[in-house]
């Protein structure tokens, strides 16, 4: 073994690689999902990715960051509408015109709902669990 590499073998190391996200991002199937500006206008979106507790998605709507949003997805989709806050704003060109990018993240109140979106949008489909027999 090369004496570097020994050494490295051997060595204790001090630094711990740790995760600074508590939520795994997935890419989500491309959608249109509803939204509204809290005491604002409605706008439509395209959802990109989410995780169990955030969203980013692309709007030609201009949202200030910081503003409270609910977003809604189809009917059909049954679930539950999720209050966000604006975390995240970029200007991004796509397909030859200026998009709005926004970093959503999920209000407390909306955690459980969020989870529900992340199972839909990702692995397409809600799990329901029996209800416990008592």
């Amino acid at each position: 073994m090369h004496p570097v590499l020994a050494a490295e073998a051997a060595s204790e190391h001090t630094i711990q690689p740790r995760e600074n996200r508590r939520a795994l991002r997935q890419m989500a199937r491309r959608v249109a999902i509803f939204g509204a500006v809290e005491d604002g206008p409605q706008f439509h979106a395209a959802l990109h990715d989410l995780s169990r507790r955030g969203l980013r998605v692309r709007s030609d709507t201009n949202i200030a960051c910081g503003q409270s949003v609910t977003i809604d997805a189809d009917v059909s989709a049954d679930l539950q509408p999720l209050t966000c806050r604006v975390v995240r704003v970029q200007l991004i060109e796509a397909g030859g015109r200026n998009l709005f990018e926004y970093g959503l993240q999920i209000d407390e109140a909306s955690r459980e709902h969020g989870h529900r979106w992340f199972l839909y949008f990702c692995y397409g489909g809600i799990t329901r669990h029996p209800p416990p027999e008592v």
